[in-house]
């Protein structure tokens, strides 16, 4: 077996920045989620955050778009914030 040539490394270099990237953004959203279960807001959206949060990886990946579409139409990560 041959060692990866150099260019090959960018791959799993791009592959790795991408990965904590989103997990940064999974983290972010995870935040959110958390206080807006126990807020005040309506039933949809804190239902949708307790979903997000008993999700498992796999499950946020596919929730992601929803979630974040939801955290933004009800300016969620600015309340979240204070």
């Amino acid at each position: 077996m041959h060692p990866p040539k150099e260019g090959d490394l960018m791959g799993y270099k791009a592959f790795d920045e991408a990965e904590e990237k989103y997990q940064a953004e999974v983290t972010h959203l995870n935040a959110i989620a958390a206080h807006i279960v126990n807020s005040d807001h309506g039933v949809f959206p804190k239902t949708l955050a307790d979903a997000w949060l008993h999700a498992d990886s796999s499950n946020k990946r596919i929730l992601k778009p929803a979630w974040e579409a939801i955290v933004v139409k009800y300016d969620l990560a600015k309340e979240a914030e204070k």
